[in-house]
């Protein structure tokens, strides 16, 4: 009988933390089990929320910080495109106040392009009419997460000159060109 009590005491464990008898079968001897259900302490939910949390608002951050960069980008390439607009007017101006009583030599129409920051590209004259293109720039502030940079924008504007009913040149608009940096 002492037999019997000895592999009884060997199948039988007391938990301390507990303070209940359990027995130990052959199926279930080498995994112990927890009477608490599987539902963490909540302690530990919080230290597994809290780096989802922060990884979540870091997101967040950057989304909005990245949207705003944007806008403001668009803001500014705008600005420069309305820069250009104003420099094609005076450089149109100009022309046509040269042309009043002839047109201007390609030199001279040079000069009036780099006067209105632009670049003459093509420059054809015939009696009663001057066509030009004019490629013109315009800088601008670009945001970036990593500062700020420099950047340009190009436009190439092609302009014809005819020689009105009154002899004054008016402007023929020809499709706008977008035109890649020199």
């Amino acid at each position: 009988m002492a037999r019997y009590f000895e592999d009884k005491q060997s199948e039988l464990e007391v938990s301390t933390t507990a303070r209940n008898v359990r027995y130990r079968t052959p199926s279930s001897a080498g995994t112990p089990r927890s009477n608490r259900g599987g539902v963490p302490a909540p302690g530990c939910m919080v230290a597994l929320m809290v780096p989802v949390v922060l990884v979540l608002l870091a997101a967040g951050t950057l989304m909005i910080t990245a949207h705003r960069q944007d806008s403001t980008n668009e803001r500014h390439e705008k600005e420069a495109l309305e820069q250009i607009a104003r420099l094609v007017e005076s450089y149109e101006s100009e022309v046509r106040s040269e042309a009043r009583n002839s047109y201007p030599n390609r030199a001279r129409t040079r000069a009036i392009a780099q006067h209105n920051y632009g670049i003459l590209v093509s420059y054809e004259v015939s009696d009663r009419s001057l066509t030009t293109t004019v490629k013109f720039f315009a800088t601008y502030e670009d945001i970036s997460f990593f500062g700020t940079s420099i950047s340009r924008t190009h436009r190439c504007y092609s302009f014809r000159f005819q020689e009105g009913v009154e002899g004054n040149p008016h402007r023929i608009g020809l499709p706008l060109q977008h035109c890649e940096p020199i």
